[in-house]
């Protein structure tokens, strides 16, 4: 979920948010980054799609895990860092993101 995340912005905005992350979470963001090929433009149904390869949860599970990664960053960064991350990604990838998880 973080990588899916970290494509979709741009390299700077991506590093930036990095830099907010304790050593672990960043280490497991930053695996396999290619700065180059970012941002790499993709819809809700290409967000699951990632997030399923990457994951390898189904479909159905993606809405059910993504907020939980949500809320355990959220944790670890600086108030309203991942808000300002989120804020870059187009409204339906958001909405994966901020799933209520009751």
């Amino acid at each position: 979920m973080l990588h899916t995340l970290r494509d979709r912005l741009t390299g700077d905005v991506a590093a930036h948010f990095a830099a907010q992350l304790p050593d672990l979470l960043r280490g497991a963001y930053y695996d396999g980054w290619d700065p180059s090929t970012v941002p790499v433009k993709y819809d809700r149904e290409g967000c699951v799609y990632r997030s399923v390869q990457e994951v390898k949860v189904t479909a159905e599970g993606v809405p059910r895990i993504a907020p939980v990664v949500t809320g355990v960053v959220r944790e670890h960064v600086s108030p309203g860092h991942l808000e300002a991350a989120q804020e870059r990604l187009p409204h339906d990838i958001q909405a994966i993101l901020l799933q209520p998880t009751g």
